[in-house]
């Protein structure tokens, strides 16, 4: 089980769409237990650039959002969100979905 190794926080800043002059709308803050390491990684972004990762973030799994931002529940994930951890916000470079034998976790990399 992936649930004892969640020993840090991080906060999920879920992006709502886009505001009616195209500003971001507000955000809904969520809590989330992970596991951070800390590890300069390359990596490739979602628009195909090298980037290079500061962390990488394991959290239970949640459904990958790629549309439909207004509407969306507290179980899902997008590249457009910011997770907050050292009191630092982070962009999400990749986000992967993996399995270890029969445990299911997502891995996210952050700027």
């Amino acid at each position: 089980m992936i649930g004892p190794y969640l020993t840090d926080r991080i906060t999920l800043k879920q992006f709502n769409g886009v505001g009616e002059f195209g500003a971001k709308a507000a955000t809904t803050d969520i809590s989330l237990k992970c596991l951070i390491d800390y590890k300069n990684r390359q990596a490739i972004d979602s628009s195909g650039e090298q980037v290079v990762s500061r962390a990488k973030i394991l959290i239970r799994p949640r459904n990958i959002l790629r549309s439909g931002f207004d509407t969306r529940g507290t179980g899902f994930i997008a590249y457009e969100d910011v997770i907050v951890f050292d009191g630092v916000e982070h962009a999400i470079i990749q986000i992967g979905k993996k399995k270890d034998f029969s445990v299911r976790y997502l891995e996210i990399l952050v700027a």
